[in-house]
Order: structure tokens, then C-alpha cells, then sequence
């Protein structure tokens, strides 16, 4: 069966109607709200991606707070009171594991809703040249560098290594450009090719300083890693025009 992420929906004594319900009114496609003794749970597929509900508040009470319960990963959420403040819209988005939303009734009407232990995005980006603003995601390098990149002419090389615990569900973009040939790893041992420039010595070396291109790198290729390394080498390294790099974003999730 494929598991579920849950919007719990728990009740605090009070209002004038404490026995009523909470109520689920618009959901994104496969939703369901079960009530249990006073509570509520709200389902959506776990394997959506993102999910959005309206609910109404039982009876005469309030959403008084909502907080994302234990380490479900990732995940960005966002919340809007309705006009008279009985009832919400949340959006869930980014998430890939199940996700539990703690929601609170209370007698007294708030002005705003915020998800407490929710993941907000953030990006770095840094230019890779002799600057080295990149260092300390460099475990090993071979390659030249010049005011504009790292350049791995004949055999010279780049190896990047990224802590996959640090930038959680992590996008990485490699600016390239030029003769490249990009790969990643796990253990430094068994390398998966991402892109070869040169299709294996099929496409002419180029001598333009051209040929721009972004590999990005997403959560789904990297899977069960804990350690990301990213290698840069020439397609042919009898040559010069090597694969360069001129810059490096990564975007990534961290907890509010």
C-alpha cells in the first residue's frame, strides 16, 4: 500500500460547540478526513509531492496553531485563515516522506496561521574560479584555474564532495562549458556518468571556448546517498579546452 502523510487535527476543551467535528470542505485528489474520539485525521498520498485542504474548525472553535510533528524530511507548507477565522487553507509542497500536521483549537480567533517545523528553501551560488569562493566543497583538484573557472585540461580533473546531511533534498547546478565529462559517486569508486560533451569521441573537439551547459543534479539521482561527489574531467585528455566549470548553485531545505 503506499503510505500517507497526515494532517492531525486535535481538539482543546472549549467553545460552545466542543463535541462538533472538524470538517474537511476542498482537498487536493485523494484526500480523506477520518474523525477519532474529538480528533481528525487528514490523508493525502505521500507520493504527490504536494497536497492542499480546506478545513473548518469544529463548531464555534479557532485554529490556534499548527507545527509539523517529528522529522518527516523536508517538506515547505504554507497556511491562510479564512475570512471569518473558523477555517483554513494549508499547501504542502517539496515533501517526499509522510508528513503529520499538529492543529490546535482554541476559543479565540488568530490574525495569521504559521506551520511551526516546517523547511523554508534556501540557495547558494558561487562563481568557481581562481577566486575559489567554491573551496569548501573541493576535495580534489587537478585543474587550472583562471579569473573566469577551473578549467581540466589534458588529465587534470575537479572532484566536488557535498554533505547530503547538511544540504538536505539538495539541487545542484554545475555551470559547464567546453570538452566535459561529468560524473558522480558515492564511495569515489563507482562513478555514474551524467553527461558526456564529446557522446563517447563522436563530437569534434571544440576549440571555441564555447558550448555552455547546466547539469543539474536533483534528489532523485542521488537517492540513498549520503555523500554526493562530483567529478569534472576533459573528454579527451590528450587536448586542451578541458571541461570548466564557471559556476556552482546549490539549493536546499533547512528547518525554520
Amino acid at each position: 500500500s503506499v503510505p500517507a502523510h497526515s494532517v492531525r487535527i486535535l481538539r482543546r476543551i472549549g467553545g460552545s460547540d466542543a463535541s462538533s467535528e472538524a470538517t474537511l470542505l476542498i482537498h487536493s485528489a485523494g484526500a480523506e478526513l477520518e474523525n477519532r474520539n474529538g480528533a481528525s485525521v487528514l490523508r493525502f498520498p505521500a507520493d504527490s509531492g504536494s497536497a492542499s485542504a480546506f478545513v473548518r474548525s469544529p463548531g464555534d472553535l479557532y485554529p490556534e496553531s499548527l507545527s509539523i510533528a517529528g522529522d518527516c524530511g523536508p517538506v515547505l507548507a504554507d497556511a491562510i485563515l479564512s475570512e471569518d477565522k473558523h477555517g483554513f487553507f494549508v499547501s504542502l509542497s517539496a515533501f517526499t516522506q509522510p508528513v503529520t500536521l499538529e492543529i490546535v483549537w482554541g476559543s479565540t480567533a488568530k490574525t495569521a496561521l504559521n506551520v511551526s517545523g516546517a523547511y523554508v528553501s534556501r540557495k547558494i551560488s558561487v562563481s568557481t574560479n581562481q577566486k575559489m569562493e567554491d573551496q569548501e566543497w573541493i576535495y580534489e583538484i587537478t585543474a587550472p584555474s583562471n579569473s573566469a573557472l577551473h578549467f581540466c585540461d589534458m588529465a587534470t580533473y575537479l572532484i566536488y564532495r557535498f554533505d547530503l546531511t547538511k544540504y538536505r533534498n539538495a539541487t545542484f547546478t554545475f555551470h559547464l562549458l567546453q570538452n566535459y565529462i561529468i560524473e558522480m559517486s558515492e564511495d569515489l569508486t563507482d562513478w555514474v556518468l551524467l553527461k558526456d560533451y564529446s557522446e563517447g569521441g563522436t563530437v569534434p573537439h571544440t576549440r571555441a571556448g564555447d558550448n555552455p551547459y547546466e547539469m543539474v543534479v536533483t534528489p532523485e539521482m542521488y537517492r540513498g546517498y549520503t555523500t554526493l561527489y562530483v567529478r569534472l574531467r576533459n573528454s579527451d585528455p590528450s587536448q586542451g579546452w578541458g571541461g570548466s566549470i564557471s559556476a556552482l548553485d546549490i539549493e536546499y531545505f533547512v528547518k525554520e
